[in-house]
C-alpha cells in the first residue's frame, strides 16, 4: 500500500461522524467537518485578557473532496446559519483547513 492510501485512509476516518467530525450546514449544504475546539477555548480564553484582541472565529478541517473548490480569501461564507468571511484557508494532503472570521 502506497503512503498516499494510508493517508487517504486516515484522513476518511477522520471525518467520520463517529469518530471526530460533526455535521455543519455551510452555505445551506451539510457538510462534516471537524471544527478546531482547541483554537475557539484559546479565542474564548483571550476575551478575559483586555490587551488582546482576537475576533471571534471559526476554524476547521473539512475533506476537499467533499467541500469542493477551495474557498477565497474575504468572501463570505454562511456557517450554521451565521455570516462569516474566509480569513484563511490552508491545504495539505486533500484537507482544507479553513478559518473564518466574523462578518461586522
Amino acid at each position: 500500500m502506497a503512503l498516499s492510501d494510508y493517508l487517504a485512509d486516515d484522513l476518511a476516518m477522520m471525518m467520520s461522524t463517529d469518530d471526530f467530525a460533526t455535521a455543519h450546514t455551510i452555505n445551506g449544504t451539510e457538510i462534516k467537518v471537524v471544527v478546531d475546539e482547541d483554537l475557539y477555548k484559546e479565542r474564548q480564553q483571550s476575551l478575559n485578557n483586555p490587551e488582546s484582541y482576537f475576533p471571534a472565529t471559526i476554524s476547521y478541517h473539512v475533506a476537499a473532496s467533499v467541500f469542493g473548490d477551495r474557498p477565497k480569501v474575504n468572501s463570505v461564507q454562511i456557517f450554521d446559519g451565521k455570516k462569516y468571511l474566509v480569513f484563511d484557508v490552508q491545504e495539505d494532503l486533500g484537507d482544507y483547513y479553513i478559518t473564518l472570521a466574523v462578518s461586522e
